[in-house]
Parts: C-alpha cells; structure tokens; sequence
C-alpha cells in the first residue's frame, strides 16, 4: 500500500488528511488518464470492513471478477462485484486461499494508483495484518451494486476460484 498503510489511522488529522488528498489527485489523474469514473468510486464505496465474498481469477483471460459484501447498518448492506480487464494479481502473503477461507477477513483500506510505467492498481489492506495486501493491475473496471436485505455471504462455495496456480509477490 502506498497510500493507507495500518500506520495510516495512527496518524494525526493533517497527516491523514494530507495523504487523502494525494490519493484523491491521483485517482482523479488515473481517471483521466483511463476513461474510467474512479472518483465516482471512491466517492460512492467505503469498502472499509467489507467482506470478500468471491475472488475469482482466470489467468488465461486475464480477467479478475471480485465480489464483496460491505455496507452499514445505517445506510444498508451491498454486495459489490468488480469486474478487472486486462488484469494481474499479486499477493503480497504467503497463502492468499488460506487467508481468504477465514470468513474473519476483512478489507481495512482500499487504494487506486498509477504504476511506474502508468498501469492503474486497485490495491487492498487486509485486516488482520497477518492476511497482508492484494494488488490487482488493470486496464478496465466495471462494477455493480446489488442491495441486500443484511450483512451475510451470498458465496457458499470456495472463496478462492483460480484457472490456474496463483505466485505471491516477493517483494
């Protein structure tokens, strides 16, 4: 994570604000640079809490689809799908099935960014540390919303759907 590290909540109100502001100018540049509304997302979904649902990566594709539970009591529960195009998955643990069959997983922060060579990432802080950071690289993103009556897992199934063998990242 660059931007929203654990550390980040530990920080004072102009340090927090100050990096929320820098993601902010770069989701904005990403946006224009891509085509894709992603201040519209950031400003829709706070994904802090959500639940991952169903990860389901098919390499041969290069096509990622996430589905995520999130919401409040107070504004309702949703389950979010995400839909990666021309995408790349990296795992920055060691056993990302493992860390993602504890329905105890939670996501803590979410992030986009512009790679080095300006690839978008769309990356995610999991909660407990132990389940570390997902990194997804891609050129387009679609995404729905379904409402849902309360927060519950609408996968009963395997959490973790690969095409083939997933590597961790080692760095």
């Amino acid at each position: 994570m660059r931007f929203f590290t654990h550390d980040w909540s530990t920080l004072d109100d102009v340090e927090t604000d100050k990096i929320s502001s820098e993601h902010l100018r770069v989701v904005k540049l990403a946006s224009d640079q891509c085509g894709i509304p992603l201040v519209k997302f950031v400003r829709e979904f706070d994904l802090r809490g959500a639940l991952v649902d169903r990860l389901l990566v098919q390499s041969g594709e290069a096509e990622l689809k996430l589905d995520l539970i999130a919401g409040d009591n107070l504004h309702g529960y949703f389950v979010l799908s995400l839909a990666y195009a021309s995408s790349s998955f990296r795992y920055f643990g060691e056993d990302l099935g493992t860390a993602l069959d504890f329905r105890s997983t939670r996501i803590r922060f979410v992030e986009f960014d512009l790679g080095n060579n300006g690839e978008l990432q769309h990356r995610f802080l999991l909660w407990p540390k132990s389940r570390c950071e997902i990194d997804i690289q891609f050129a387009g993103l679609e995404w729905a919303k379904a409402h849902l009556p309360h927060r519950a897992y609408q996968n009963l199934e395997d959490v973790l759907q690969l095409s083939e063998p997933l590597s961790t990242a080692t760095e």
